[in-house]
């Protein structure tokens, strides 16, 4: 590989902490320090007084934990537009984006980005799988205000940027071509999202195919409250505990201090001194047990995920012959697992997965220094920035980019409607775990009745709104045709997680003009952003295959 010219920045924007990472050499990573002890920022935001500047980093720490901002991230995965903290003259509502947008200039403040910027080939950021268009939107927004411009397309789900940094740092590290099937137990602050990965080789490079990738939002968020209900429990009956929000918020906070201790200690101490309250002992097991639901609940969505990259495969099962698969069976499809996240370094998860996958290798990056990444918590982010070029061989569990059907009348521009947004999910993990759904996404549409007789195509489109070529039979195409549309014509488009694209206008089924056969798109490569080759959406003809019952309510 050619050694790159112009560094890359990567930012992994977390619920707990923030991280930026660059690109160091041919393959290398840096991971930059950004905070004074550790190399992250705490994603937090403090205030002393109503109207005093914001106090960010390790100082907000020091303020009494009602008055810190913390966990802002959840506020867009919730699609919360305000959060709210207690100072000693009342509550103080903030716009969430705004705090977000704070903890991110301050982490390029310290990395010098204004300065630096200009030396940099482009930046990319991790976002939580489960996020949808909106919500990418919504973050995409908070890095510009921050000073951080990100294309769309170079906003790349949590566990897959964990998949290529650990797939590159096995191949530059050890020289290892890891090839099979992968598992990214991505266990963070706000969500657990988890990928299946298959791994293969081409010209001496990894090509990573994400045949499924599932997120919830519940991860160390949730222990927190599940600790905090706890400690209530003991202190119920003392006298000076009165359940007030900040005593509420100290607890809070040691029990995260008291998470990261007993991932090495067997016991810890919530010390609660200064806020009047008696300092409790906290045993590992005491978090064992109050976490267990939770993990058991973080397994079954392993199920799911697994569940779900079958159907992806070349001869894909139903939904309910899925759900009747044999988890043993699925879990010996599997040769590794990586463990990601903050939460990941909680011993009974690491222990609970290998127990699970005896057959396959569980992997985790403590204390490695491969690649500079040193721990769990930098996959992300190294994942972002190692080897930019590796994101021209990914393919996507669901499309990232859009299908839009368009009309006109002779010279007239085109209007028309997008019938499915990139990144708009196929399914969920209730879907897959009921199995009582139709993988696929449908939208309705019923044209305008001021549009008179018109020429229509079908156009695949960028997230910033440019037509893409589409590659079929070895020729290039920029669109293909569609019955002549009316006003008030029916259209319904079904795109199924096989690749098919079904379109049907006025309840006819659309054949493109190609003659027998089904249309679909094999593979959902990366688009990459104006000017790069990667602009071409690869389609084919195949013979029609399974089509099951839409149950799913339709998007109009």
């Amino acid at each position: 590989m050619a050694k790159q010219a112009e560094p890359f920045l990567g930012l992994d924007f977390g619920t707990s902490t923030t991280l930026l990472a660059k690109t160091r050499g041919a393959s290398g990573v840096e991971v930059m320090q950004l905070g004074k002890a550790e190399a992250w920022l705490p994603s937090i935001v403090g205030v002393r007084r109503r109207g005093d500047a914001d106090i960010l980093g390790e100082e907000a720490e020091m303020l009494p934990a009602g008055q810190v901002f913390r966990s802002v991230k959840r506020a867009i995965t919730f699609d919360e537009p305000f959060a709210r903290i207690l100072l000693p003259d009342g509550e103080l509502v903030r716009k969430a984006d705004d705090i977000a947008a704070g903890i991110v200039g301050e982490a390029l403040r310290r990395a010098d980005w204004a300065k630096a910027k200009r030396k940099y080939a482009g930046a990319r950021a991790g976002c939580p799988a489960m996020w949808d268009r909106e919500q990418r939107s919504r973050f995409l927004a908070i890095l510009s205000g921050a000073g951080l411009d990100v294309e769309p397309s170079e906003l790349i789900d949590e566990p897959i940027a964990a998949a290529v940094a650990w797939v590159n740092n096995r191949r530059v590290a050890h020289g290892e071509r890891v090839t099979g099937r992968l598992v990214v137990f991505d266990y963070g602050g706000g969500t657990l999202d988890i990928a299946v990965c298959e791994v293969q080789w081409a010209a001496d490079l990894p090509e990573i195919t994400v045949l499924s990738c599932l997120g919830v939002p519940k991860a160390g968020d949730i222990l927190d409250d599940s600790l905090l209900n706890y400690v209530r429990e003991q202190m119920k009956d003392d006298p000076r505990y009165e359940g007030t929000p900040v005593q509420d918020a100290a607890i809070r906070r040691e029990v995260r201090f008291a998470k990261e201790a007993l991932s090495t200690a067997s016991e810890t101490v919530l010390r609660l001194d200064e806020y009047g309250l008696p300092s409790l002992p906290l045993t590992r097991a005491e978090l064992e047990r109050e976490f267990r639901p939770q993990l058991h609940a973080a397994l079954e969505d392993i199920t799911a995920a697994l569940r779900a990259a079958r159907l992806r495969e070349k001869n894909p099962l139903s939904p309910v012959e899925l759900r009747a698969l044999d988890g043993h069976a699925l879990d010996g499809t599997v040769d590794f697992v990586l463990l990601a996240g903050g939460m990941s370094r909680v011993p009974a998860v690491a222990d609970a997965l290998q127990s699970r996958f005896s057959g396959a290798r569980v992997e985790t990056v403590e204390g490695s220094g491969e690649g500079g990444v040193q721990n769990s918590q930098h996959l992300v982010v190294a994942g972002l920035v190692h080897d930019p070029t590796a994101y021209d061989r990914l393919n996507l569990h669901r499309p990232g980019f859009n299908l839009r059907v368009e009309w006109r009348r002779g010279e007239d521009p085109w209007g028309g409607k997008t019938m499915y947004h990139a990144h708009t999910p196929l399914y969920s993990a209730a879907d897959i775990s009921s199995g009582n759904f139709s993988p696929n996404h449908r939208s309705e549409f019923r044209v305008p009745q001021d549009v008179r007789g018109s020429e229509a195509r079908l156009v695949v489109t960028s997230q910033t709104g440019e037509l893409l070529t589409l590659l079929l039979d070895g020729n290039v195409h920029d669109s293909l045709p569609v019955s002549r549309i009316f006003g008030g014509s029916d259209l319904s488009l079904n795109l199924y997680v096989t690749g098919k694209i079904l379109l049907k206008v006025n309840g006819h089924e659309e054949n493109f003009s190609l003659g027998a056969g089904e249309l679909r798109m094999e593979r959902w490569q990366v688009i990459r952003g104006s000017g790069s080759a990667r602009r071409q959406v690869v389609l084919e003809r195949r013979s029609a295959g399974p089509t099951w019952t839409n149950q799913s309510h339709p998007h109009k």
